[in-house]
């Protein structure tokens, strides 16, 4: 693992950009409505555009490179996302930034999950886990620094800053990955036939539909975090800031720490252990805001540092179990797992939305809980549910998910 975490670190600099494109633009929706004449409900449409487009056409971009060199695909999915992000700081009007959106999304599916194989490809065994950890450290890493940076720079100057910041960063990050990065060689394209396969498993489709439910929960607070914490604590400007960066650090920490409980007791424990905190913390949060601001404050603290933890450690090791589940087939059942995500990331944002609509900011708390024990109940299910797999794959599982 030593002489592969270079390696991989460079690979962690391409989700450290997806992640800061991805969240940070909540943050300069305002002034992107404003001067491109647009409505905030249209500026809205960026983010789901992107998260939609990520979604569909991730599995598509990874079976059709599924012959091509890793290298090759990564080099060119972060040039794609470099040019898409300084098109989009050059753009004028609501359309040139919207197809811009669209052409990033493109970019960051095709790179993400072959980031994710090539990490462990590049790792040993026993060590797939925290490789899987470190590529998708890149992405908490963005909460933490490139989040905030991109903001500041929105607040600092314009919009156009903040897409500026991503351009360069991807850029960086495909000339890390042509030098440092050796020739990773695609595994063996398997066909479309055996691809459609593993739609047809029970264990893997009720993994990607517990993927699905936990971002969904998450993003039902996450979209709407600033106004939620706001409510709960009384707080505004630089103190919700630092609620974020705390949020931010858990979340780091939770994603390393995920990926070490599942090298260590298993992935489907870690997932089950890391649902039940989510389930907890995300109903703490509605209560918080119910209680005032003296109260609030202290679940709003305790909560903004379990709730990311959990939900950032539940990642690797969720890309874990499914690795585990379709050795013979990691590439394309991570881009089905990175489907699910952005999804979720979709449907999260618009049942908060409506939740918001027609009940007040405290339901989002019950509303996100409800979907993470409908994931913890699906896991459990499947946990207990002996899962079918022939002598290949069974000496090819991983040795973490057989604990």
């Amino acid at each position: 693992m030593s002489t592969a975490r270079p390696r991989i670190g460079v690979l962690a600099l391409g989700t450290f950009a997806i992640g800061t494109d991805g969240f940070v633009i909540a943050g300069v929706l305002p002034g992107i409505a404003r001067d491109t004449g647009a409505t905030l409900a249209d500026a809205g449409l960026l983010v789901t555009a992107f998260a939609l487009v990520y979604a569909l056409a991730a599995p598509v971009l990874t079976a059709a490179v599924a012959r091509a060199d890793r290298r090759t695909v990564l080099v060119a999915g972060m040039t794609v996302l470099a040019a898409a992000n300084a098109a989009a700081a050059l753009a004028h009007g609501y359309g040139p930034v919207m197809a811009a959106r669209i052409v990033a999304a493109l970019g960051a599916a095709a790179y993400s999950p072959v980031a994710l194989a090539a990490g462990v490809q590049l790792s040993p065994p026993q060590a797939r886990g925290r490789a899987i950890a470190l590529v998708l450290g890149g992405m908490t890493v963005s909460l933490v620094a490139g989040v905030p940076l991109g903001a500041l720079l929105g607040a600092l100057g314009s919009w156009r800053w903040t897409f500026a910041f991503v351009a360069v960063v991807a850029a960086a990050c495909a000339a890390g990955i042509a030098v440092l990065l050796p020739p990773v060689p695609a595994m063996p394209a398997s066909s479309l036939r055996a691809r459609l396969a593993l739609l047809r498993r029970v264990t893997v489709v009720g993994n990607l539909t517990a993927t699905f439910l936990w971002i969904t929960g998450a993003f039902v607070l996450y979209t709407f975090i600033t106004p939620l914490l706001t409510a709960a604590t009384g707080w505004h400007g630089a103190s919700i800031s630092t609620l974020l960066l705390i949020y931010g650090a858990a979340a780091y920490a939770g994603n390393a720490a995920g990926g070490r409980a599942a090298d260590r007791w298993g992935a489907g424990r870690t997932v089950t252990a890391a649902l039940c905190s989510l389930l907890v913390s995300m109903t703490a949060a509605g209560w918080a805001a119910h209680l005032g601001p003296a109260a609030g404050t202290v679940i709003v603290i305790l909560t903004i540092i379990a709730w990311p933890a959990a939900g950032w450690s539940l990642t690797p090791a969720q890309s874990h179990r499914l690795v585990a589940l379709a050795p013979a087939a990691g590439p394309q059942v991570l881009s089905l797992n990175t489907s699910a995500v952005y999804l979720g990331i979709a449907a999260g944002a618009a049942l908060g939305g409506e939740v918001i609509r027609h009940t007040t900011i405290a339901w989002l708390g019950p509303a996100a809980a409800t979907l993470q024990l409908l994931a913890l109940l699906l896991v459990l299910s499947l946990r207990a549910r002996p899962a079918p797999a022939t002598r290949a794959t069974r000496s090819a599982q991983l040795p973490a998910e057989r604990a």
